[in-house]
């Protein structure tokens, strides 16, 4: 329900010209195993990322052009060429690169069993760690499935998360309960990077990211949310029903960048009041038609101005239950005789 609310508002934000905030755009590079040959010179190395290729990547930009670095990878297993990428770190010392790894709430399909953060080669270098969670029910992710998009945090966003991490905010904090705001334009917030314009790179940022599909046992794949799926899309040059798990830490970094998501309000209370009103009319207005349009009268409204608040104020009022109580508590006087 959340997913065809959010759809419903990105429809009101192109109907009103609305099309969300505007701030300095993540750039994201993407590792492909079907390319990695050519774009950086490095074999594939399923199930893991190849090492050679971030070794590559970090080559490429010049220590001073770029502030952080985030790697949406997990190294914390032996691979191939891993000496390679342990040797570029230590020479060229960076402000700050770091990867990922999985807490035991993690969705992500054997998250708990990884006994370390780091492979053996890369402990005494630069790179540094930060939870990939996105902290949203776990859930199993699988070829046939991909894992659900966050639209609803269940726990805080902190520097402590890889996304958090990212975010250039001096306080990066994206509340429980916050609502990703998927409705607005995403293509205006993230910048894909070639690998061929790497060298000419210069941001405070670059993540580096997967396709999704290195390691087809365990996919970093999530479910498109509704709004965003044509952006993401576009953005990915991928399916519009999946999106690479790299761009939704770059929402989640954005979001915290831009302090830009959605609040809900609480459902009890107004349902209760939309009962209340519902009541009164009842009381006051005779004859079940002229209710009735008394009803979807106010219901039109309630959703307009919904929908025009979650955009100008970011508060995300309840719909689906207040108008139920609503029509309920209307409805059920009968006609007098």
């Amino acid at each position: 329900l959340l997913d065809r609310r959010l759809v419903v508002q990105r429809l009101w934000r192109s109907m009103t010209n609305q099309k969300g905030p505007l701030g300095p755009k993540i750039p994201v590079v993407f590792i492909n195993p079907r390319t990695s040959d050519v774009d950086f010179g490095a074999s594939a190395t399923p199930p893991t990322v190849p090492r050679a290729a971030l070794a590559e990547i970090l080559r490429r930009i010049p220590v001073n052009s770029v502030k952080r670095i985030g790697l949406d990878v997990v190294l914390d297993q032996p691979a191939a060429d891993t000496g390679q990428l342990a040797a570029v770190l230590r020479q060229q010392n960076r402000q700050l690169v770091f990867s990922g790894w999985f807490s035991s709430e993690s969705a992500a399909e054997s998250a708990g069993s990884r006994t370390q953060r780091l492979s053996a080669e890369l402990i005494d270098t630069p790179l540094q760690t930060r939870k990939l969670d996105v902290n949203t029910p776990g859930y199993k992710s699988t070829q046939q499935a991909p894992q659900p998009s966050p639209l609803r945090l269940h726990e805080a966003i902190t520097a402590e998360n890889f996304a958090g991490t990212l975010s250039n905010h001096p306080r990066p904090v994206l509340p429980a309960s916050a609502v990703i705001d998927w409705s607005i334009n995403w293509g205006r917030l993230i910048q894909r990077v070639e690998p061929a314009d790497l060298s000419a790179l210069k941001a405070t940022t670059l993540l580096v990211g997967t396709t999704g599909n290195i390691n087809p046992d365990e996919p970093d794949l999530f479910q498109a949310p509704g709004a965003a799926a044509a952006d993401l899309a576009e953005l990915s040059g991928g399916s519009s029903r999946e999106v690479p798990g790299v761009f939704v830490q770059a929402a989640l970094a954005q979001s915290i960048n831009l302090q830009h998501w959605l609040k809900p309000q609480p459902l009890l209370a107004i349902t209760a009041l939309s009962s209340g009103l519902g009541v009164l009319l009842a009381a006051a207005v005779r004859g079940r038609s002229r209710r009735l349009l008394w009803f979807a009268l106010i219901s039109l409204i309630s959703v307009l101005v919904s929908l025009e608040l979650a955009v100008k104020t970011l508060m995300l009022f309840p719909l689906l239950l207040p108008l139920v109580a609503l029509g309920s508590a209307t409805m059920i006087r009968g006609d007098e005789r």
